[in-house]
């Protein structure tokens, strides 16, 4: 029975993983899935060895200064090799995926917002995204601080990829 104790041990400790840093929600900007006292556990992103898929949570640097080491979470929608459409009200990711509408418009209308028309304006901002790029927005989509006004934002500031979510008490 030690012996199986102490195996049992070395295995649970070898599948841990350590994160290199803790962050503390502050904001609402991506709620639902993060509120203020959340706190987040990231592991540093290493573009060598991980890969980045949409949908997924990621901590970045934005391109702009925003103070001198703000780091946010973001969720990924885009990534390299994809094409983005942003309209003032819309946000389509190669061509058939339908990110964001104006919910509160189409809620108004109690049309379904992945029913409601597409934007038919050309005034848009279109992006191709490079072998090192992503889009990232934030889940509280009325907040407009992420790739729809920073563009889209290289592996280079990316600073980690989030690990856990500790809810606040």
């Amino acid at each position: 029975m030690p012996v199986l104790t102490v195996m049992l041990c070395l295995v649970i400790s070898g599948c841990s993983t350590k994160w290199d840093k803790r962050y503390n929600v502050t904001t609402n900007s991506m709620a639902p899935t993060l509120l203020p006292g959340d706190s987040i556990f990231a592991k540093p992103f290493d573009a060598s060895s991980d890969v980045i898929g949409r949908n997924q949570l990621v901590m970045v640097r934005p391109p702009r200064t925003y103070g001198p080491n703000n780091v946010y979470p973001r969720r990924v929608i885009a990534i390299p090799g994809d094409d983005v459409l942003v309209f003032t009200n819309c946000l389509i990711v190669n061509v058939t995926n339908r990110i964001q509408m104006d919910l509160t418009a189409d809620l108004d209308k109690r049309v379904p917002w992945h029913l409601a028309p597409m934007p038919t304006t050309n005034d848009c901002v279109r992006y191709h995204l490079g072998n090192d790029q992503l889009f990232v927005i934030n889940d509280n989509l009325e907040v407009i601080n992420d790739s729809r006004c920073w563009g889209a934002v290289g592996f280079a500031s990316i600073t980690g990829l989030v690990e856990w979510i500790k809810e606040r008490p």
